[in-house]
């Protein structure tokens, strides 16, 4: 099995702690699953994963994802994201950033845009300049977006959709899909996933 998506944390560009791998750990262990079962079911090595879980190595968004399923969670089970009271203003101050690194080179910023346990789950993505989300993936529901700034390639299914600035998209997300930017800068786009996905 291959250990691609794989980062070291000691890597000086390595992205910071975000406490996963010991979640993993915890959630795997009350779901009474082997290490060797949940390595097979999201197609990586059991020392790979057992790494993660102790934090010695982060794993790739599309990893992270994989073992997510294998363990029938969303990625945003694992995060912790700040939440008002109030249930229903996200204010800009209380948001946060977590950081991801794509596989082989520059990564992404994810920020979640609505508080957990709705319907609708909002997020503003950041590339880096030539950075991609990684391998395609696919996930029920739906997907809407909108590119606040940059040119992005939205890849569907192997068919390259070129986006600007103002573009908007929306289609179905049980079709492998992934993000790429193309721009000399930062991009950044907004993404609506129905039902929550991440």
């Amino acid at each position: 099995m291959s250990d691609a998506g794989v980062q070291d944390a000691g890597a000086p560009d390595a992205a910071p702690d975000t406490g996963i791998g010991p979640k993993l750990r915890l959630l795997r262990r009350a779901r009474q699953l082997r290490l060797k079962e949940v390595a097979e079911r999201a197609a990586c090595s059991e020392g790979l994963l057992s790494r993660i879980e102790t934090g010695k190595v982060e794993p790739s968004l599309r990893l992270l994802h994989r073992i997510c399923a294998a363990l029938d969670l969303k990625v945003g089970d694992l995060l912790q994201w700040s939440e008002r009271p109030d249930g229903v203003v996200v204010r800009a101050a209380d948001r946060v950033a977590r950081q991801f690194r794509g596989d082989g080179g520059p990564g992404a910023e994810i920020e979640r845009l609505s508080l957990t346990g709705r319907l609708l789950m909002g997020y503003l993505n950041r590339l880096a300049p030539g950075a991609a989300t990684g391998e395609p993936l696919s996930h029920p529901g739906e997907e809407l977006g909108y590119v606040v700034r940059g040119q992005v390639d939205l890849i569907i299914a192997g068919v390259v959709h070129a986006l600007a600035e103002g573009d908007s998209f929306c289609f179905p997300s049980d079709q492998p899909h992934c993000y790429r930017n193309v721009s000399d800068g930062e991009a950044a786009f907004v993404i609506v996933n129905a039902p929550p996905s991440f």
